[in-house]
């Protein structure tokens, strides 16, 4: 991407063409950041969704005709469980450091752009005034809030500077001038973060061109919010310093400076790129904290009921199924020995005593065995994933048999087992290693949003996509599940670790999602022989 891509995909602030729907795993952070824009900007009625794809195209984007703010989801590094957006603590934020700081540049423009240029302005003028308007609101930003620096500071290391071309026009630099050479003066970067920058930018348009650009963008960091004028008229001034035709529909056509960038200038470049912040530590795997929020915090009370005679014997039998599924027949290696025990083989012993009575070394084994050996049996670990949204209604008793029948049976086998219930939220209905007595009578009811961090979660607190261990994932669930790409990345994290799928769905059933192991049950005792074969599978791929 070059800088005059990067300059129009960071002119966020303008009324972008497409409004993009909530995702509903990122619905919690769209909450968490419309809570706190008013802290940021001291404005009241702004919305704010976090969303994969939002922004218009850009990191972010500040929509005023709708009061709204979009931040693209696909900035944040870690999945919408690995993080608490409603913390406040800088520990957290540094998860999401540069997601954090395009919130506030977005507060700042919805607080202090308040101009837009004029219909008949033209592009080039209107590009170079918007690039102005970015560091001119993040310097008025930063006067109210200077620990907010930080977070500013980190999206554009992570935004804007590794998005740099290796080799330059006037307009490039001039670009780069207005991205970069402009935060440096607001304090947002730091000096010695754009000096390797500041010396091409030097090599490309010369020192008394830049200084005249400076001039010019402390004068707009000056401007009012709605003195629209001003900030056209600078722009003109800004393409003027560089030699530009503000009606060239291509400004490197009349750019007269746009040398090859020889190589010590393209090194400089690509070191300017390196900003040297403060990174955080890695994030913890979000497997386990996902699983951490699921088992460790979230308390349910479900209303049990003791298993009836027919769902105990179903459990024993699954049990028996699992044994027998996890049987291996020994191994039998013939080997031979130089001494007993064994079979003696006459051939070999009238060799070894020719060899014995000529003085020769002695090479033969004339002993025969079989040595016997049962191959060890990998640990066996069961992930349960129960739909309990409204569609599941009609179902519910069975669903809630089947949940205990496979997690008893596993359990009483010594097997790993957990089992969640997803829909709305992420809830425990057994945790790992625990067997219920009773069997929890699920009340199902509201949507289905979270099946991929149900998966995530049981993957974090067994390790379905780990190795060393027969792993199974068995869901329950007639799969009328919204957000169908979350449910094939989940599922194909999983199995391509080699762990087998079972999905049990209501009767008249057909899953959206085709490849799957799906399987209709009518009766929860049908599931043994369905449980037992699935578990073969696992072992076989362990």
């Amino acid at each position: 991407m070059n800088l005059a891509d990067l300059a129009t995909l960071l002119n966020s602030h303008s009324h972008g063409p497409r409004i993009t729907s909530q995702h509903p795993a990122w619905e919690d952070w769209s909450k968490a950041f419309t809570a706190h824009i008013p802290t940021l900007t001291g404005l009241t009625g702004l919305s704010v969704v976090v969303t994969p794809g939002g922004g218009a195209g850009a990191p972010g984007c500040h929509f005023p005709h709708l009061h709204r703010i979009e931040i693209d989801a696909d900035i944040i590094k870690v999945p919408p469980f690995a993080a608490n957006p409603h913390s406040k603590k800088i520990k957290e934020r540094q998860l999401y450091a540069a997601a954090y700081g395009v919130l506030i540049h977005e507060g700042a423009h919805a607080l202090h752009s308040r101009w837009n240029p004029p219909p008949d302005t033209p592009d080039l003028l209107a590009e170079i005034a918007m690039m102005l308007e970015e560091s001119r609101a993040e310097a008025l930003h930063r006067n109210r809030r200077p620990r907010d620096g930080r977070w500013l500071r980190a999206a554009a290391a992570e935004l804007i500077m590794p998005n740099f071309a290796t080799t330059a026009s006037a307009w490039d630099a001039g670009v780069a001038a207005a991205l970069l050479l402009t935060r440096a003066d607001a304090k947002i970067l730091r000096q010695r973060d754009v000096r390797h920058l500041r010396n091409a930018i030097v090599a490309i348009i010369g020192t008394k061109r830049l200084r005249r650009l400076r001039d010019i963008w402390r004068q707009a960091h000056q401007c009012a919010d709605t003195d629209a004028t001003t900030m056209i008229d600078l722009a003109r001034q800004w393409l003027e310093v560089l030699d530009i035709d503000p009606d060239s529909p291509d400004p490197t056509d009349s750019a007269p400076y746009s040398p090859t960038l020889p190589a010590a200038i393209a090194g400089a470049l690509t070191s300017a790129t390196r900003l040297p912040v403060k990174t955080p530590p890695p994030p913890p795997d979000p497997r386990h904290k996902a699983a951490g929020r699921v088992f460790g915090r979230t308390k349910v009370t479900w209303t049990t009921r003791p298993p009836t005679p027919q769902e105990r014997t179903a459990a024993h039998q699954l049990r028996q199924q699992l044994v027998k599924a996890s049987t291996r027949d020994k191994t039998v290696t013939p080997i031979r020995r130089p001494t007993p025990p064994g079979r003696l083989m006459v051939r070999a012993a009238l060799a070894a005593d020719a060899a014995r009575a000529h003085g020769q070394q002695i090479n033969a084994e004339p002993f025969r065995a079989n040595k016997t050996r049962k191959p060890p049996v990998p640990p066996l670990r069961v992930g349960i994933a129960v739909d309990v949204s409204d569609s599941m209604s009609g179902f519910a008793p069975q669903v809630s048999s089947l949940a205990w029948i496979i997690a008893q049976a596993s359990h009483s086998l010594d097997a790993k087992t957990a089992t969640v219930a997803f829909g709305p939220t992420v809830q425990p209905l057994t945790r790992p290693g625990q067997a219920h007595p009773a069997v929890q009578e699920l009340d199902p009811g509201g949507g289905t949003s979270y099946f991929d961090q149900a998966v995530l979660a049981l993957d974090g607190a067994l390790g379905l996509s780990g190795k060393g261990a027969a792993r199974l994932l068995v869901i329950i669930s007639d799969g009328d599940i919204p957000d169908l790409r979350a449910v094939k990345l989940a599922l194909h994290r999983i199995t391509r670790a080699g762990a087998a799928l079972l999905w049990l769905t209501p009767p008249g059933t057909t899953l959206p999602i085709s490849g799957q192991n799906q399987i209709q049950v009518t009766d929860p005792a049908q599931c043994i022989a369905i449980v037992g074969q699935a578990a073969v599978d696992a072992w076989a791929k362990a």
